[in-house]
């Protein structure tokens, strides 16, 4: 077949991209019961005769006697029912939930019966408060670009504004006689308690001096005291939760959830704190209001798809980083493996680099065709280069202590626009005059700019813009992908431009909008699928978008001609035309083979820790054949074969494993040599650009650089709003379907779902995923582990786009419901406890190498400050009560792995922080390990070639001095490392050529 034939059988594997091409969900697991007691971030309402209480417990609604009991399920899992408020004629229940996809009210029957949104509105509407005389339903919304509370006639569904003031303001509560509101606010300098009437004149009733964070909000919803003369509030911070009155503490040392109370008929008060219901009497007698609660799991059930690492089967390349056409439309530059390449369409690659250990990425053709533009750090960090396509010289443009990346070419060839990493997710566009070296900030252009691009006359730049759907400072609302325009010489604001409306363009990370070359058409990925769009001459929409495919572009460019499009899903290449019609393959000759150590090698072994037993053996044997572990016995009792590495110095131990790192291309070729350096044999990456992560994958695997073993996903998937560059909205099966295929295409290893991400559409992500034979995890615990969910990410009260967790209080407290669900579904949890605890615990306890290992960390690292949610007052409680919720999972049979969540903390040595906070947490060196060796090796279903030290499993060693098992800080003195049999020297790994 002809390169230019239509696509045909040996592009089949596209075809798993359209809905038909998933295989039939696994048959779940039998359902397990569990009972709880206590429930995390309880909200509830007393019914207004004071005979009943509905409260919610992990999204499901339940309805029991005020006196307390059984309590009676009124809502299925999938709700994520929340904040239930109790109609004044007893007939309805509001309560939000994002089970449509985005967060509005909805009333039910307190039966369970008559379920119905409230509205059918576009706009986000959450913590529902019925007025006293039940005319009026107030929520908060942030339909004028931020939240404040509003309310909406019950009769004849019209809405109004209730709060005026400046910042986020949310969580209302009516006073007794319907005239005022109170409410919580954000404000930047004066966050507290306001009072608002019905004119809208606002008053402050109670100073918070709190700081707002975007994950969570550190006010509890206010309750009126029986006069309407004063407001109850939940303050929560300095390691603290305290229902204060007004301005005053009222009750103090307990774990205060952020709730509406209500008084009962006889003049108790009822709140909920230390995850139960209580009773508080006039004279401060307190009581519990005891519930029972049945919830069910699922523990994962079927079969995963197993990775040969050391497999020595060549494969075609599929990590193409980025993909570029020429501008005649008859070549294609792309980075892979580490090099970059100029390819004739239906020729072979030519490689232009000298495929050193180094990262090249982001190629960018001039627009003569004769030049390209790259990024690469093998003069230390990533800077722009150029390379002459007819003498194959190469220039340097950059070399500024950062990251520079993503080239585009100004129309005239005179300029080049990219984009300067100031840290992790965080990049600011510059504009280079190639003849001055005149380097110009575009401040406009925004910090997540994507890859910018100029307008056809060369005036302006389109860049990618992150539009939250509300300014406010607490919750994680996330936002939609569109597009700025912003004039290059500096003298104008950013335009803003809406492609369509409520929907997201793109991801910012190489997947559209690109304008076309005569500027009459965008192409971008939406609804996981291609799209294009006419464009106005003033860059805005001219008309309604057509869809082209229902491939999900990774990487679009355009032929100078504006006619065809080159579509890079990974190393798929195709090319389709502009006005529609039949895709062309464009092959791509590449391949690579798996890297692994050679010949017979013994090492003699000061210490072994094997990871299966808690004891160290002394001076043994490891012989290692290739890449795998041929034997383990005493020294001295076989004879030496091969080479021979004498540790007998050392204690050799399994390579570590951290799972939940992201993978950010600013790090250069210091993100795999950190992790060896470290000890950190293997990573699991649960969000990454695609393009990115699987040429980092690939190029690892292959030996081009030095790095741990990548088990990794693409784009997590979210809900309507998204946050991050590496994550993509989903809102149904059919794209479900077609990521699920995109992850089975370019060989994914897991799937993670997101914050925003409705019940529904997670439920169908799990199945999918599971019928691929991935496993799933996410931030969230339930219905997660209802649908049989591998895991969880993040042991904290953070992270949740409901502006408060399910896994823990506030105060990082997991209660009886958390605990009993991960640990009886059989879910991993990932507790990133490096996240919260004080950086200065973040010690190198190796002096003798810290140095060396520190250089190798970007700039932002090293001269910034660390990224932390403990280091204010309260701190070591806060890391104190994340230790005890580890604990108390880990003595229920629940299982945790080590994370970190790098680069948002510094790469490696957190991983080490993370188990000496296990140690701290009370559970021993040898546990601690085993959640960074054997336990992540079952999670990837990797266990019978990871994660211990046996004959039979791949050589993934790490050699330290002394022994971990009687100090855990002995993990982190790293002096070698074996990866699949291949021996690597710290010396070799801390310098930038060592490596080779």
């Amino acid at each position: 077949m002809k390169p230019h034939a239509m696509i045909g059988a040996s592009l089949l594997a596209l075809a798993t991209l359209t809905t038909g091409g998933l295989a039939p969900a696994a048959q779940a697991a039998a359902p397990i019961s569990i009972t709880v007691s206590e429930g995390t971030h309880l909200a509830f309402a007393l019914s207004p005769d004071g005979r009943r209480i509905v409260f919610d417990l992990q999204g499901v609604l339940y309805v029991m006697p005020a006196s307390g009991g059984a309590a009676t399920a009124i809502t299925d899992a999938l709700y994520d029912g929340r904040q239930p408020s109790w109609s004044p004629d007893g007939k309805w229940i509001a309560f939000q939930s994002n089970r449509d996809g985005h967060y509005c009210i909805w009333l039910i029957a307190p039966d369970g019966t008559q379920a119905h949104p409230a509205a059918k509105e576009p706009y986000e509407e959450r913590e529902p408060a019925w007025s006293p005389d039940g005319k009026w339903l107030a929520f908060t919304s942030s339909r004028d670009g931020k939240f404040d509370i509003w309310a909406r006639n019950i009769v004849d569904g019209k809405v109004r504004k209730l709060s005026n003031g400046p910042g986020g303001n949310s969580r209302a509560s009516w006073s007794p006689d319907g005239t005022r509101i109170a409410y919580v606010s954000d404000r930047m300098g004066a966050t507290g308690i306001y009072v608002a009437d019905m004119q809208g004149h606002e008053t402050l009733a109670a100073k918070a001096n709190v700081m707002a964070f975007g994950m969570n909000v550190p006010m509890g919803t206010p309750t009126w005291t029986t006069d309407g003369r004063h407001v109850l509030w939940a303050r929560i911070a300095d390691g603290k939760a305290v229902l204060m009155k007004d301005d005053q503490p009222f009750i103090e040392g307990q774990d205060i959830h952020p709730f509406r109370a209500a008084w009962l008929p006889g003049g108790d008060l009822l709140y909920a704190a230390n995850g139960k219901l209580n009773r508080r009497g006039a004279d401060g007698g307190e009581t519990v209001v005891p519930f029972a609660a049945a919830l069910k799991v699922r523990r994962p059930d079927y079969a995963k798809r197993h990775a040969v690492l050391d497999s020595p089967t060549a494969r075609p390349v599929t990590g193409v980083q980025r993909a570029v056409l020429s501008p005649d439309g008859r070549q294609v530059a792309f980075t892979a493996l580490g090099d970059l390449y100029v390819m004739p369409i239906g020729g072979k690659p030519r490689r232009l680099t000298d495929g050193g250990p180094y990262v090249v990425v982001d190629p960018a053709w001039s627009p003569k065709g004769d030049r390209l533009a790259y990024a690469s750090d093998r003069e230390g960090s990533l800077d722009l280069w150029t390379v002459d396509l007819a003498t194959g010289r190469h220039e340097r443009l950059t070399d500024a202590p950062g990251a520079e990346m993503r080239p585009s070419w100004s129309p005239d060839g005179k300029s080049i626009v990219y984009v300067d990493a100031t840290g992790a997710y965080t990049e600011l566009a510059h504009v280079l005059d190639l003849a001055t070296k005149q380097d110009r900030q575009i401040k406009e252009a925004g910090s997540s700019p994507g890859y910018p691009a100029f307008t056809p006359d060369g005036k302006s730049l389109i860049v990618s813009t992150l539009r939250n759907a509300s300014d406010s400072q607490s919750y994680v609302v996330g936002g939609y992908n569109e597009l700025s325009i912003v004039p290059v010489d500096g003298g104008g604001k950013a335009r803003a431009v809406s492609l369509v409306p409520g929907r997201s363009v793109g991801n910012r990370s190489g997947d559209g909008p690109v304008l076309s070359p005569d500027g009459k058409l965008y192409a971008y990925q939406m609804d996981s699928a291609l799209y294009v769009q006419p464009a106005a001459p003033d860059g805005g929409p001219a008309g309604a978008p057509r869809k082209l495919s229902d491939t999900i572009p990774t990487g679009l460019s355009w032929s100078a001609d504006s006619r065809t499009l080159l579509v890079a899903t990974g190393g798929y290449l195709q090319l389709i035309p502009a006005a529609g019609g039949a895709a062309r393959k464009v092959a791509l000759p590449l391949q690579w083979t798996a890297a692994r150590g050679e010949g017979v090698t013994t090492i003699r072994a000061g210490m072994l820790v094997d990871g299966v037993t808690d004891k160290a053996r002394r001076d043994m044997d490891i012989v290692i054949d290739g890449s795998r572990i041929r034997s383990i016995a005493p020294h001295g009792e076989r004879p030496v074969q091969g080479r021979f590495v004498d540790a007998s110095n050392l204690t050799v131990m399994p390579g570590l494993m951290d799972m939940h790192v992201h993978l950010i291309k600013e790090y250069g070729s210091s993100f795999g040599r950190l992790y060896l350096a470290w000890g950190i044999t293997t990573v699991r990456s649960p969000g990454n650009v695609p393009g990115d992560v699987i040429e980092e994958k690939e190029a690892i695997a292959a030996g081009r650089r030095p790095g741990p073993n990548m088990f990794v996903t693409g784009y997590i998937l979210d809900g309507e709003r998204t946050v991050w560059e590496m994550g993509t909205p989903v809102a149904n099966r059919a794209e479900v379907d077609r990521q699920i295929g995109l992850a089975k295409l370019l060989g994914y290893d897991m799937i993670k779902s997101y914050v925003h991400t409705a019940e529904p559409v997670r439920q169908e992500i799990v199945a999918a995923a599971h019928a691929a034979g991935l496993p799933v995890t996410s931030h969230e615990i339930y219905p997660a582990a209802l649908f049989g969910s591998d895991s969880v990410e993040h042991l904290d009260g953070n992270g949740a786009g409901r502006g408060y967790s399910a896994k823990a209080s506030q105060l990082n407290i997991a209660y009886q419901d958390a605990v009993d669900i991960i640990a009886k579904s059989g879910m991993t949890v990932t507790p990133t406890i490096s996240l919260f605890t004080p950086t200065a615990e973040l010690v190198d306890h190796d002096p003798t190498i810290a140095r060396a290992r520190e250089a190798l960390q970007p700039i932002w690292v090293r001269e910034g400050p660390i990224m932390s949610f403990a280091n204010g007052p309260g701190a070591e409680v806060l890391a104190n009560n994340i230790r005890q919720s580890i604990a108390r999972i880990f003595h229920a049979g629940g299982k945790i792995v080590v994370g970190t969540d790098s680069p948002f903390t510094p790469i490696g040595i957190n991983t080490h922080n993370e188990l000496v906070q296990e140690v701290k947490a009370g559970l021993t060196p040898f546990e601690a390990l085993r959640s960074a060796t054997a336990v992540p090796a079952e999670l990837l279903g990797e266990g019978a070639d990871l994660g211990t030290v046996e004959p039979g499993k791949i050589a993934d060693l790490v050699f330290v001095e002394g022994n971990p098992l009687e100090d855990i800080t002995n993990a982190s003195k790293v002096r070698k490392v074996m990866k699949t049999g291949k021996l690597y020297t710290i010396g070799q790994l801390l310098t930038r050529d060592g490596a080779k």
